[in-house]
């Protein structure tokens, strides 16, 4: 009953002025209960449809909408009432104040995996090290990679990722940013992807693995179980198999004192540090919190 009306909703969403489709679009997206932020999420599509910013569109509310763009605005709407996250559709998402391509080939960027960089960030200038040598593991759309390497500009940067078409737009990415030239990717399975000269010469190993379990992938909203890839997600029974194997051979890549730093779930910071403090490489290891108050990101320091 809900879809029928949905249907019927949008075959009369034929207004003229820009604030009349965007109320419209507002109530299509309501209706189909699949945000919190309706309103916004019109006037970010409609901005996307007509290649403005969002100040210009709210400067434009009494304008004419033409019906070439008002149907092509209305089929963006439609794509995210079946629940496509915005992200998809709009073709972009910010990062550590950062814009980025991202497309279904990825993960989208999420706000707690900043934590992350800045974990990386506060290190390197604890350490003085500003023209750190960094690998990051699992790249995705390049959000991390390029984020360091515009945030930290003498750092030389290696990022790996199984899937070449996500290798593909981490490298779009980085040119749309302008720093391609210092970061090297790889396609490959973890560090199958990296060449044996490269063993022992990180000062740091950054990555955001896949870490949902098996038992919270099924509990996921279908926003993102049914649109992001799996692959990127699911690290197994209990969502650590990815950070098992990026421990085992993390001191074969740092550099001495060089440090690992992995994204995890917020209920798997005792299992991690446990599986981290077991393998005798690291020490000083470290839990910090995400702006949630979440444990987000488990680092370590390689002893050997």
């Amino acid at each position: 009953m809900k879809a029928k009306a949905t249907a019927i909703s949008a075959e009369t969403m034929n207004a003229d002025r820009i604030i009349d489709s965007i109320m419209e679009a507002e109530t299509l997206l309501r209706d189909a209960r699949i945000t919190d932020i309706p309103r916004l999420e019109a006037e970010i599509l409609l901005a996307g449809t007509l290649g403005i910013g969002r100040s210009r569109l709210i400067a434009s509310y009494f304008d004419d909408l033409g019906g070439p763009e008002r149907n092509e605005y209305l089929s963006l709407v439609m794509r995210r009432t079946r629940g496509e996250p915005i992200a998809y559709i709009t073709g972009e998402k910010e990062f550590m104040g950062f814009a980025f391509h991202v497309d279904p080939r990825t993960l989208i960027p999420r706000p707690e995996t900043e934590t992350l960089v800045e974990q990386v960030l506060a290190t390197v200038r604890a350490d003085k090290c500003g023209n750190a040598r960094i690998l990051d593991i699992g790249t995705g759309c390049g959000c991390i990679a390029v984020s360091l390497a515009l945030l930290i500009p003498a750092a030389s940067i290696h990022a790996t990722d199984v899937s070449a078409g996500a290798i593909e737009l981490a490298r779009r990415n980085a040119g749309r940013h302008r720093v391609g030239a210092r970061i090297s990717f790889h396609v490959g399975d973890l560090y199958s992807a990296l060449p044996e000269s490269l063993k022992n010469s990180f000062d740091l190993i950054v990555s955001n693995p896949p870490y949902v379990s098996d038992t919270e992938y099924q509990s996921l909203d279908k926003t993102v179980r049914e649109f992001e890839p799996s692959i990127a997600l699911r690290g197994g029974n209990d969502g650590l198999d990815v950070f098992r194997a990026l421990v085992a051979r993390a001191s074969d890549y740092l550099d001495h004192h060089g440090w690992l730093a992995i994204e995890i779930g917020e209920h798997q910071s005792d299992n991690a540090a446990e599986i981290l403090e077991r393998t005798d490489s690291f020490s000083a290891t470290r839990l910090v919190r995400d702006l949630t108050g979440r444990q987000r990101v488990i680092m370590g320091m390689k002893t050997e």
